[in-house]
C-alpha cells in the first residue's frame, strides 16, 4: 500500500464553511481511502498566511520529513491549491522538491494531480493565478490601511508607550503619559542627550514597566524611540518607515513623496510645538555626533561572549577618537562590554570591564584550531563516531525484518487462498474455517508489528548514518580549518562562529595566570547531503558539548590590559595593565603618536569629577602660568581613560574650562 501526507492550512476565521480544517482533514482522509493510500503524516498550519512557506512550521517540517525519506511516501494531498501556498514561486520551487523525491502532489477538490502532464501544467497556471489573488487582496488592505490613516486613525501593529487599546482606538495610560512628558521636558534642557535623559529617569521614582508587565530600566534606545515618534504630538504617518525587502533581499528605499501624513484622533502627550523643537535638536546632535564607526568591521563574537555577572551576550562597541590636526581619526579600538553596565541603559549589571577584541577573539580562534588536541571534543566525536559500528548491525536488522515480511506476506497470501478454498458443505468445515481464521489473523498482526519495526529500524539507521557522517564532516573541517579561516571574510567568521559556538563564559576576574576563558560550548551542526542543518537546527540535530578552559595554556596575545612578559628562566609571567598616569602616557603615546603630560590628565580628570591623589608640588596661586590641556589631547586622555574603565563609556566632551 502506498503512503501518503495530509497537508491542512486555514489563515483566518473568516475561511470556515467548506475551508475549515475538520473540512480539509475530513475530505483528504476519504480521498486517501478511496486511492487506497496509507496516510504517513498529518500537518496542519492553523491561522498560517500562505504568501509563503516561512510562516509556516508544519509546511516546513512536512518538507523536512519528505527529504530525509523518513516514511518513503508517495503522494502529499490538499484540500486546495490556495491551502498549499499562494506564492507561485515557492509552489514551484516545492513542487520540484516533491518531484526530486519522486512524489506527486494531488489537490483534491480541484481535481489535479501531479503524475499526469496536464495536471502539472493545471498547477502552474493555478499557482499564478493565486499569487495574483493574494496580490490583489493585499492591495485591497493597503489601500483600506491608508484611508485609515488619512482619517486619522490607528492602523494596528505595534501599540506606541503611553496608551492601549480600548476597542480597537488608542486611549492614554496616564502613569505611562508622565514618563513621556518627563522625557520631553529633560530633553529640552541645555546638554542633556538621549543618555543623560536615561540617566535621570533611572534616578527617579518613575518606573517602567514593559508589555509582558516586567519592570524594566530606562534606556538609550527606548527614550531614542520615544523622542523620534511623532504619534505623541498627533501625527500619524503611513510609510515613514519600513522594513519591507525586495526579492534579492535588500531593503526597499521609498521616496518621500510616498508618505501621508494625518492628524490622528488620539489624545496627544506633548504639544507639536515641543516635538518640532526636539525633533531640530535630534537633527542637530545626529550631525554633531555623526557616527564613525568602521563599516568594514564585524564584531566576530558580539552575542557569544557572555557577562559573567548577569549573563546576558555581551555587546561589540567601538571607541574612534577624531583627530583635531587632520580631516581622518585615530586608529580605532574595539572591545566587548556588557550593555546593562552602561548608564544609559539603567546599569542594571555591575560588570564593567571592557575586553578587548583582539584578546577575546585570538584566544577562542586558538582554542577552536586545536580542538582536536582537546579530550572533550575526541570525547564526544568517539561517542558519535562509536555508532558507526552499529550500522551494518542496523543494516542486517532493516534486511531481515524486510525478509521476515515478505515472508509473512506470502505466507498470509496463501492462509488466504486456502481459506477461499474450504468446502462449505464438509464436515470439518467450522473447525477448519476457525483455524485458518486464527493463522490468519496472528500473520496479520504479525505485519503489522514487522512495518512498525521497518520504520523504526530505519529511522534508526537514518540517524546512525546521519551521526556518522556529521561526525566525518566535523573532523575534516577542524582539521582544514587553519587554511579555511585565512580565505574567509569576517562576515563569513562570524557566521562560522554562529554556527559552531554556542555560548562562552569568562571568569569574573583575569586570574592570576591571565586565564579570562571559563569554558566554551560547542555546537556542531550534523549534515544531511552534505549540507550543514545550521539554520532552524534543534538540539537534536547537533554534536554539542562543552569545553572546560580553565586548565588550557593559550598564549596571551600582547594587547589591551593584559601583556605577557618573559622571566629569566624562560617562563611566561602575566601582567595586567592598570590605569596609572604611567600607563595612560604609554597608551596615547602608542595608539595616537601623541605626548601628554601628567598635568593634563590630573587636569581633565578633576573636569570630570574623577579621584585624583593629591598634587603635593602644585604651585602657588597665580605664582606661575599653568598650562591648559588642548581639546584635541583633552579627547585623546578621555579615551585612554575610558580604555582603563576609569571613565563612564558615554561620558561626552564639554566646552567647558578645564
Amino acid at each position: 500500500m502506498k503512503k501518503c501526507y495530509i497537508y491542512t492550512r486555514v489563515s483566518t476565521a473568516a475561511q470556515t464553511e467548506g475551508y475549515s480544517l475538520d473540512a480539509q482533514e475530513e475530505s483528504l482522509k476519504a480521498y486517501a481511502e478511496y486511492r487506497e493510500l496509507q496516510i504517513a503524516g498529518s500537518y496542519c498550519d492553523a491561522g498560517k498566511s500562505g504568501k509563503n512557506i516561512k510562516g509556516r512550521p508544519a509546511f516546513r517540517q512536512m518538507m523536512t520529513d519528505i527529504k530525509s525519506q523518513k516514511d518513503d511516501i508517495s503522494f502529499v494531498l490538499v484540500f486546495k491549491l490556495s491551502r498549499f501556498g499562494r506564492n507561485a514561486a515557492d509552489i514551484l520551487k516545492s513542487l520540484q522538491l516533491l518531484e526530486d523525491f519522486g512524489i506527486d502532489l494531488v489537490s483534491v477538490e480541484e481535481a489535479i494531480d501531479s503524475s499526469t502532464q496536464g495536471g502539472r501544467l493545471t498547477l502552474a497556471i493555478l499557482s499564478a493565478v493565486a499569487e495574483m489573488e493574494r496580490e490583489n487582496i493585499t492591495v485591497q488592505f493597503m489601500a483600506g490601511k491608508m484611508q485609515k490613516v488619512l482619517e486619522g486613525g490607528w492602523t494596528g501593529g505595534a501599540i506606541p508607550y503611553g496608551y492601549k487599546n480600548v476597542d480597537h482606538e488608542l486611549v492614554l495610560v496616564p502613569s505611562e503619559a508622565e514618563v513621556i512628558r518627563k522625557i520631553y521636558e529633560l530633553y529640552q534642557q541645555e546638554d542633556m542627550s538621549a543618555s543623560a535623559v536615561a540617566y535621570e529617569l533611572n534616578q527617579s521614582n518613575l518606573v517602567r514597566v514593559s508589555s509582558d508587565r516586567k519592570q524594566k530600566p530606562f534606556t538609550y534606545e527606548f527614550v531614542s524611540r520615544v523622542l523620534d515618534n511623532p504619534f505623541y504630538c498627533g501625527r500619524v504617518y503611513y510609510n515613514r518607515r519600513t522594513n519591507k525587502k525586495d526579492r534579492d533581499g535588500k531593503t526597499i528605499q521609498l521616496d518621500e513623496a510616498n508618505i501621508i501624513t494625518a492628524e490622528g484622533k488620539h489624545e496627544i502627550i506633548v504639544s507639536p510645538e515641543v516635538w518640532d523643537s526636539v525633533h531640530a535638536k535630534r537633527v542637530e546632535i545626529a550631525k554633531r555626533y555623526k557616527k564613525t564607526d568602521d563599516s568594514g568591521h564585524v564584531h566576530l563574537l558580539s552575542g557569544i561572549v557572555k557577562c559573567p555577572l548577569c549573563g546576558k551576550g555581551l555587546t561589540g562597541m567601538i571607541s574612534r577618537t577624531k583627530n583635531l590636526k587632520g580631516d581622518g581619526y585615530y586608529k580605532p579600538i574595539y572591545y566587548y562590554k556588557c550593555r546593562y553596565n552602561t548608564r544609559q541603559n539603567g546599569k542594571t549589571c555591575l560588570f564593567d570591564q571592557s575586553l578587548n577584541q583582539e584578546i577575546i577573539d585570538g584566544l577562542v580562534l586558538k582554542i577552536l584550531q586545536r580542538l582536536q588536541t582537546y579530550k572533550e571534543f575526541e570525547e564526544t566525536l568517539q561517542s558519535a563516531f562509536g555508532d558507526q559500528g552499529n550500522v551494518e548491525k542496523t543494516e542486517k536488522r532493516l534486511q531481515d525484518l524486510r525478509k521476515e515480511l515478505r515472508e509473512t506476506e506470502l505466507t498470509k497470501d496463501r492462509l488466504g487462498e486456502k481459506l477461499d478454498g474450504l468446502n462449505p458443505l464438509g464436515k470439518d468445515y467450522d473447525k477448519k474455517y476457525e483455524e485458518i481464521s486464527d493463522k490468519l489473523d496472528s500473520m496479520y498482526d504479525r505485519i503489522e508489528v514487522l512495518e512498525s519495526d521497518i520504520v523504526y529500524t530505519k529511522k534508526k539507521l537514518d540517524a546512525l548514518k546521519l551521526k556518522a557522517e556529521s561526525t566525518v564532516q566535523i573532523m575534516t573541517f577542524m582539521e582544514n580549518l587553519p587554511l579555511i579561516y585565512a580565505e574567509m571574510s569576517d562576515e563569513e567568521r562570524k557566521e562560522m562562529f554562529q554556527a559552531f559556538v554556542d555560548e562562552i563564559e569568562l571568569f569574573l576576574e583575569a586570574r592570576a595566570d591571565g586565564k579570562m576563558i571559563r569554558s566554551i560550548s560547542f555546537k556542531f551542526p550534523m549534515v544531511f547531503d552534505g549540507k550543514p542543518l545550521v539554520k532552524d537546527s534543534k538540539p537534536e540535530d547537533t554534536i554539542s558539548f562543552k569545553l572546560d578552559c580553565a586548565d588550557i595554556d593559550i598564549d596571551l596575545p600582547d594587547k589591551g590590559n593584559i601583556i605577557m612578559k618573559k622571566q629569566a628562566d624562560g617562563s611566561q609571567k602575566v601582567i595586567v595593565r592598570k590605569g596609572t598616569y604611567a600607563n595612560i602616557k604609554a597608551y596615547i603615546l602608542e595608539n595616537y603618536n601623541v605626548k601628554v603630560p601628567t598635568l593634563y590628565i590630573a587636569q581633565i580628570k578633576r573636569k570630570y569629577g574623577l579621584e585624583i591623589g593629591k598634587a603635593y608640588n602644585k604651585p602657588e596661586k597665580n605664582k606661575n602660568h599653568v598650562p591648559k590641556c588642548t581639546k584635541e589631547k583633552e579627547l585623546l586622555i578621555m579615551e585612554a581613560l575610558k580604555f582603563y574603565d576609569l571613565m563612564e563609556q558615554d561620558v561626552e566632551y564639554r566646552e567647558d574650562a578645564v
